[in-house]
């Protein structure tokens, strides 16, 4: 277990899922479901503090390879999902901005920085339906993080889930209180950050963009069973 545990003290975890020795779990995060709050409540956890200048998602977590998890057999592994129509629009409302000159260390042109490496496909003030319709093509093997399946990150390479408990964003309190007593800690650890503040996200779908998102995200919503309601 040591040798996934000082890798990632030598670089930056990208994504991986975080390991919680101490209390013999794994969080499998994905990005737009709770992620930030999620990952404070590792960092808490594991005593990890942020400076004025550190992104809470750029800290050194004791992290594992997916090709190692046989070695964590005994190990708790959960995870948060979220219906895959709102998680696309929070995704949308964080990632492009309305002004094409904001420019801090989140944002180039109004776009997020992630998001520059497709050169140019993505711009500020872009319509929604447009945002949906690019996405829509995107494989995930390519696809950003933050817009790729969930259940990507949830499956080994024989498309089997390796989670033991998948919480949903749409309960995240009550399922939080269930991984808490399942771990024996207090469940008001978990803080809340980044909060959606875009309305409820059927105001911004008709019929054919819900589709469009349907068609794309097949597997998540058959897989965690989610429905445009």
């Amino acid at each position: 277990l040591l040798d996934d545990s000082m890798n990632t003290l030598l670089g930056k975890r990208r994504g991986g899922p975080i390991v919680l020795h101490k209390y013999r779990a794994v969080y499998f995060p994905i990005p737009k479901v709770a992620c930030s709050s999620m990952i404070k409540f590792c960092a808490n956890v594991l005593n990890l503090k942020e400076g004025p200048d550190t992104d809470i998602h750029k800290l050194f977590f004791p992290s594992l390879k997916l090709k190692n998890l046989y070695r964590y057999d005994a190990y708790y592994k959960f995870a948060f999902v979220r219906n895959p129509w709102d998680r696309l629009l929070s995704c949308y409302s964080n990632k492009i901005s309305s002004n094409p000159q904001l420019n801090n260390r989140y944002y180039v042109d109004g776009v997020a920085r992630s998001f520059t490496r497709y050169q140019g496909v993505f711009r500020a003030g872009m319509p929604f339906a447009e945002f949906v319709h690019i996405v829509k093509d995107w494989p995930d093997e390519t696809s950003d993080p933050h817009f790729r399946s969930q259940h990507v990150f949830l499956e080994d390479a024989s498309g089997e889930l390796v989670t033991d408990f998948i919480g949903r964003f749409e309960s995240l309190a009550d399922d939080f209180e269930h991984i808490a007593t399942r771990l024996g800690i207090e469940d008001d650890m978990l803080p809340h950050l980044k909060k959606s503040a875009h309305k409820d996200y059927r105001d911004y779908y008709n019929d054919d963009l819900a589709k469009v998102v349907a068609q794309r995200y097949t597997r998540d919503i058959e897989l965690f069973h989610y429905r445009f309601d």
